[in-house]
């Protein structure tokens, strides 16, 4: 079996989730009396994890540009999209609750309020939204309201709005790399998917057999999950770099 590139990145991603449920599992099962040995194969099971990620730290964030990772880049970015739209709405639910609904500051900020919409946006329309709201909030009106002490519950979220569209944009970094650049991240992540590869699968191994004592305990730490599996796709050229992987196991 082989790793593609996608396959690759989310396997590096999954090691970051089996870090923190390691974590988790390591402080349920503290509680519980004896089980000397179990627990410190579970912590050397979340140390020989913690130890084989460290080279892959900032990994995802440099290669999410590369072309065939569109996938993950719209997941990702759909995610801080969320969370954007949710702060604008926030801001509007705030200045219901703290002047009123027809407050004229809320149509003087928002060209419009269709928030659904934003959600499932394009790139260029949430670019477009969020420079039109920046200049919004810089024109004399809305300036000298918000400057008053009853708006003070709005620069936080807008804060919070500038914070996750500025993550949002994250997403997109690396975007139109040169070939010669994306190749060497690819060699990059291909090679580092690999090595992590056989400590997550070891890692697994010491926290099962760490559990077998508290039946049901490695199922319900999430532990017993595997890196995600996406539908197949017609490959593209740069798809088809392999890397080698175990024949057991997962994947």
């Amino acid at each position: 079996m082989a790793l593609t590139t996608i396959e690759a990145y989310d396997l590096i991603r999954f090691a970051d989730l089996l870090q923190d449920k390691l974590t988790g599992a390591m402080e349920e099962l503290a509680q519980k009396r004896a089980l000397k040995a179990e627990k410190e194969w579970l912590s050397a099971a979340a140390e020989l994890l913690k130890t084989a990620r460290e080279p892959t730290t900032g990994l995802l964030e440099k290669v999410r540009g590369l072309p065939e990772l569109s996938e993950v880049r719209d997941e990702y970015a759909a995610e801080f999209q969320g969370q954007w739209v949710d702060a604008l709405e926030k801001l509007v639910a705030g200045f219901t609750f703290h002047t009123s609904a027809k407050d004229p500051i809320i149509e003087a900020l928002y060209p419009h309020q269709k928030f659904p919409s934003l959600r499932r946006a394009e790139r260029e329309a949430v670019e477009e939204y969020q420079k039109d709201l920046e200049k919004r909030q810089k024109g004399g009106y809305v300036a000298r309201q918000l400057a008053q002490p009853n708006y003070g519950f709005a620069s936080p979220v807008l804060e919070l709005i500038n914070a996750a569209f500025a993550k949002w944009q994250t997403a997109f970094v690396g975007v139109g790399m040169g070939e010669d650049t994306a190749a060497e991240l690819r060699k990059e992540l291909l090679s580092s998917a690999k090595k992590l590869d056989l400590s997550v699968r070891q890692a697994k191994l010491l926290a099962e057999a760490a559990l077998v004592p508290v039946p049901g305990m490695f199922e319900e730490a999430g532990l017993s999950a595997r890196p995600k599996k996406r539908s197949a796709k017609p490959p593209k050229a740069d798809h088809l770099t392999p890397i080698p992987s175990p024949a057991s196991g997962e994947g």
